[in-house]
């Protein structure tokens, strides 16, 4: 299927979706993603925001330059002095920065360095999203960007999570472990303030995909239409395997509070084994 529309002539004062893209130095990536957001081919209109924080490289003149080619498209906003270095999380970046000034129905996420590869991609989430209103969320397979080379079954072999067939999924699933790459969610919009308490979580994306799975169910799509560039030194990857659990582990307590007491024994569950893991791994560590 291919859908030949020209964006102008699209009613622009009612934008279906907004594509929400945080990035900072992402100088030789970011034109790849801007480039993913443009070739989508829709039935409704969309916008793409693109956050940047205060990049240091050639970021901003690459947003800069697209923007002036697509106005109606592209709204960048462009931070003079870098949030995350003063001690807000991408979390805050997203909930307070960003989301707030959205004027889509749903929310479709890619940060600079990551792209999307199928052009109707927005296109089948938010068909599905309108016509199963049930649905919060709806995500995708993806393609991993390691040293080079694009692993396809990547995602599937190192998310131990998912069900294998399965195509739905419940907040039950989502708090046993994060299976939802951050480039491949759309989510509808069901929140007008996001809560604090998540503030000081240094993954913004199982926290927001759990806030939105307690308002309905989620959909997968097995299809790959879209790339994750793994980074060694990111924000994640970059900890150690035991800070990595204790981050969890941080980020689940929280829900105790959050979540109804129903989802309370999955809680302690996957606190419990996430706990394990880094009581092993601590106990290595000091050998």
């Amino acid at each position: 299927m291919r859908l030949c529309l020209r964006k102008k002539r699209l009613d622009e004062s009612k934008i279906t979706i907004s594509i929400c893209c945080l990035t900072y130095n992402h100088e030789c990536y970011i034109e790849r993603a801007i480039k993913g957001f443009l070739n989508q081919q829709t039935l409704f209109p969309y916008e793409i925001v693109i956050h940047d924080d205060a990049s240091s490289d050639g970021t901003t003149r690459i947003i800069k330059r697209y923007q002036k080619q697509f106005p109606k498209l592209i709204k960048p906003v462009f931070q003079q002095e870098n949030l995350f270095s003063q001690g807000k999380s991408l979390y805050e970046l997203y909930t307070k920065y960003v989301f707030p000034s959205l004027k889509g129905s749903y929310i479709a996420v890619c940060e600079g360095d990551d792209y999307w590869t199928d052009p109707l991609k927005l296109q089948k989430q938010v068909a599905f999203l309108e016509q199963n209103h049930d649905f919060s969320m709806c995500f995708h397979n993806i393609g991993i960007l390691k040293n080079g080379t694009t692993d396809n079954e990547a995602h599937n072999h190192n998310t131990g999570y998912m069900l294998p067939g399965a195509t739905e999924f419940t907040l039950l699933d989502l708090i046993r472990g994060n299976f939802i790459p951050n480039c491949s969610v759309v989510y509808r919009k069901m929140f007008y303030s996001y809560p604090d308490i998540f503030n000081d979580s240094i993954f913004p994306d199982w926290p927001l995909h759990i806030l939105h799975a307690s308002k309905g169910r989620i959909r997968y799509l097995d299809e790959i239409m879209a790339v994750h560039h793994f980074h060694p030194k990111g924000i994640w990857n970059g900890l150690g395997p035991a800070e990595q659990r204790k981050a969890e582990c941080g980020m689940l307590r929280k829900l105790f509070s959050l979540l109804d007491r129903q989802y309370h024994y999955a809680i302690r569950d996957t606190l419990e084994i996430r706990e394990a893991e880094f009581n092993r791994l601590t106990r290595i560590n000091s050998l």
